[in-house]
């Protein structure tokens, strides 16, 4: 019997770790989100954030989670990362918005449109 405790299927790994590393320290120099298409039933969260880039002529860097073999441990990083694993997760220049109704909120304010200018 080995002394060494089973890794959970669901635990993220390294390279998941890595990735997310990675991509955040591009938030300093762009916005993007975290998505995920096949898994849900009703993607409007994810259309309606694209919407809303779209809208304000911004082209952010998707990641779409279900096209990843590692998509269920990037969305446990993004949980230890902001508390939520949910989908969309917002980025804007280092800060996280949050999600699809955050980011209307924060168009609504004028946040976004703020952060979006200091890119």
């Amino acid at each position: 019997m080995s002394s060494t405790p089973a890794k959970s299927p669901s635990s993220p790994n390294p390279t998941a770790r890595m990735f997310i590393a990675f991509f955040l320290l591009l938030l300093n120099f762009c916005g993007f989100f975290w998505c995920a298409w096949k898994e849900r039933v009703f993607p409007w969260y994810c259309l309606r954030a694209k919407r809303i880039f779209k809208e304000l002529n911004e082209q952010p860097f998707v990641v779409e989670l279900d096209l990843r073999d590692n998509g269920h441990q990037i969305q446990n990083v993004l949980l230890d990362l902001v508390g939520r694993r949910t989908v969309p997760q917002i980025f804007v220049n280092g800060k996280h918005i949050g999600g699809s109704d955050d980011l209307q909120a924060a168009v609504e304010s004028g946040e976004l449109q703020k952060l979006l200018s200091t890119s």
